[in-house]
């Protein structure tokens, strides 16, 4: 027989970065633990030029009097660049991050995320980003295996890159813009809240996800009061990717509170 949980005060922001910080009343989706990590390691970048130079073969008899004279860089047959040297070997250009962030990432395993209190609540997170848009199903557990769900968030819109992040290694500035969210409670506690609240479309059921983007509900703040969260990306090779620790306040709504570390647990690309 399960205990009976007594529920924190939480505040809920976008989960792309989560964290649980009960002390401030903090809900987000990306782990909260202390000191930054998931320093992001950079592929070495391509060497080859894709030119060829000529050489001289120094051990040539002919004589200086009859060769024929040569006109230009020995090295360069054209004034055009060679194309392969624009873009690596392959002719291509490079992916921008934007193009490398795109597509599918899940939570590596199932999440701590401990408390002030000295408990640990858990996160599994899922989500997509396309090409300047972004999607986020999340969800807080009770138990370290992630089979007992508290709570669903869905949240999503569109994203930016903005640039690299001064004194982080291999850290961008990114913006993610928060025009979708919902809730769907897995408990009686949550229902309870929700519905002292007063917030959502109707009454809260356990298993039913409601809309609250335009009001927000309890200690989620709406798409009006946080249209904008401010956090970091980093990805480790191309397959593990990082976001920014949360502030202990969960407010990540304006440029200044852009987190200045990068959390411990990343999330793994999907393929296939």
């Amino acid at each position: 027989m399960r205990r009976p949980m007594t529920l924190p005060t939480l505040r809920f922001t976008t989960p792309i970065s989560t964290a649980l910080v009960l002390a401030v009343g903090l809900v987000t989706a990306c782990g909260h633990e202390g000191g930054s990590a998931g320093t992001q390691t950079t592929e070495d970048p391509d060497t080859a030029t894709g030119t060829t130079t000529s050489t001289v073969d120094e051990s040539s008899t002919a004589e200086p009097t009859t060769a024929e004279p040569t006109t230009g860089n020995p090295t360069s047959t054209s004034d055009d660049p060679d194309p392969d040297t624009t873009s690596g070997t392959s002719g291509e250009p490079e992916p921008t991050l934007e193009e490398q962030l795109e597509g599918h990432w899940v939570s590596e395993g199932c999440e701590p995320a401990p408390q002030a209190d000295g408990s640990t609540l858990y996160i599994g997170r899922d989500f997509v980003l396309g090409l300047g848009s972004w999607a986020i199903e999340g969800t807080i557990y009770g138990d370290d295996a992630c089979s007992y769900p508290l709570l669903t968030f869905d949240l999503g819109g569109e994203f930016e890159v903005v640039g690299p992040a001064v004194g982080i290694e291999g850290a961008h500035e990114a913006n993610f813009d928060r025009s979708s969210i919902a809730l769907t409670p897995h408990v009686s506690n949550f229902v309870d809240w929700f519905n002292a609240e007063g917030c959502g479309e109707s009454a809260w059921e356990i298993g039913v996800q409601q809309d609250v983007t335009e009001n927000g509900c309890a200690f989620v703040p709406s798409a009006t009061a946080c249209p904008v969260e401010h956090d970091l990306v980093a990805l480790e090779g191309s397959d593990r990717l990082f976001f920014g620790q949360r502030p202990l306040d969960g407010d990540m709504c304006s440029p200044r509170a852009r987190p200045t570390a990068l959390v411990e647990h990343a999330v793994v690309r999907q393929r296939g």
